[in-house]
């Protein structure tokens, strides 16, 4: 926080100066509040940051190896932190993850955080740590399986979980467990980390869900996690992954050992210094390409159905769908990085590879493929027209023959002068 400021309220006002008649007090505030209608305004004035993790997701940028490491080693120290002090985040999510144009990170949104010390009464009574809280925190997709299971007494490894879910997304590209519902959630968890068992999780049968019957698992199922992903991450990542989305909460890494986990040491190392991993230029939020994702949709969805009306089969017009979202998704990251699409700026084209984002070479391959694309929909979605066109043209060739042929007798027959 930079600064606070405060507007003044209407009682400061000259006597001269007109009051509104939103401020003027009515004879109900006059008996309720007679201050009511005066109050001011209380701005917190805080650093502005120019992206967000969910900003920069949503443009497809791409980090390198190297900026994941340091990233997501930002983000476990300032976790580390707040654990250390006793609080816990109870919303780390990508969108809560600011990172500026140095690649420095800070951590926002509090507004969910608590205290994991006992209360003062506990103390005195040495009666431990009696807290309760609620189990419905924390955004569904970075939420742990024991607060979908009705867990009210947790601690810090809620965050490790959410944290565990933020590095898979840095790596993939996309959230590893996207499920609509909570319980939808919970069964994308279990197929993929497996279900819990009583070697697994010690005492998981005693959760709420559970007890009541809610939930029941009827068939065991294996961890797929390493299986379906081992080609895509490096083991050493793919190993802290693992640990952190331990289903048991005691079995979980604190972030302190995380940050001394292999993948850390494991070569390419990030730099202690953030910023000298470049610079990220462009402004991402989410706020912002919220909008633009529904646009690509909208746009990308209307695409999909001209190719099914031009006689396209599903796959081809899923195609169409995904070629044109990818198309507008390139676009806005490259104006937003201030790409040029100028031949003699191909510096700033090349640099923008380097950080994983579309260069120019990319660009032009886009525009090539989206040309043969309008070119198979004018063959195959557009049959009609072309059928018209032809129509037309043959008729038109039809009579400049028959006029040629009226022109050709009318200079070879002699008129009916040249006969008498």
């Amino acid at each position: 926080m930079l600064e606070v400021v405060s507007s003044k309220g209407v009682e400061h006002l000259d006597e001269e100066d007109e009051v509104s008649e939103k401020h003027k007090s009515s004879k109900k505030d006059r008996v309720v509040d007679a201050r009511e209608g005066f109050k001011g305004n209380l701005f917190l004035v805080l650093e502005y940051v120019s992206h967000d993790l969910t900003g920069l997701m949503d443009v497809a940028y791409r980090f390198s190896e190297v900026q994941v490491k340091s990233i997501f080693r930002q983000l476990l120290e300032a976790l580390h932190y707040m654990h250390d002090h006793k609080y816990v985040h109870r919303d780390i999510k990508s969108s809560n993850i600011l990172i500026d144009h140095n690649f420095r990170v800070k951590l926002a949104d509090f507004g969910l955080a608590r205290c994991l010390e006992p209360a003062i009464l506990d103390k005195i009574h040495d009666r431990g740590n009696s807290q309760e809280f609620t189990n419905k925190v924390i955004t569904l997709w970075y939420r742990p399986p024991e607060l979908l299971l009705g867990e009210t007494k947790y601690g810090t490894s809620v965050d490790i979980w959410s944290a565990g879910c933020i590095l898979a997304e840095l790596i993939l590209g996309k959230p590893l467990f996207t499920g609509k519902t909570e319980m939808d959630q919970l069964k994308l968890i279990f197929e993929m980390i497996g279900t819990p068992t009583s070697e697994s999780w010690s005492g998981f049968e005693d959760l709420k869900l559970f007890r009541t019957g809610e939930v029941s698992i009827e068939s065991s199922k294996t961890p797929k996690l390493r299986h379906k992903y081992q080609n895509k991450m490096p083991a050493p990542a793919l190993n802290l992954i693992e640990k952190l989305l331990e289903l048991d909460p005691k079995k979980r890494l604190t972030a302190n050992r995380a940050l001394h986990s292999r993948y850390f040491l494991a070569e390419p190392k990030a730099p202690v210094r953030p910023e000298d991993l470049g610079t990220l230029e462009g402004h991402f939020h989410e706020r912002q390409t919220k909008k633009m994702r529904k646009e690509a949709k909208a746009l990308g969805e209307r695409s999909r159905q001209t190719a099914l009306e031009g006689g396209c089969s599903e796959k081809e017009a899923q195609e169409a769908f995904d070629e044109t979202y990818r198309r507008i998704v390139a676009k806005v990251a490259c104006e937003g990085l201030k790409i040029s699409s100028d031949p003699a700026s191909s510096s700033s084209a090349n640099a923008s590879t380097k950080n994983g984002m579309p260069n120019k070479k990319r660009l032009d391959k886009d525009k090539r493929r989206e040309s043969h694309k309008e070119k198979h929909l004018d063959r195959h979605g557009r049959k009609e027209d072309a059928r018209k066109r032809e129509g037309r043209e043959r008729n038109e060739k039809r009579k400049r023959r028959r006029e040629d042929e009226e022109k050709s007798r009318k200079l070879i027959a002699p008129n009916a002068d040249d006969r008498n």
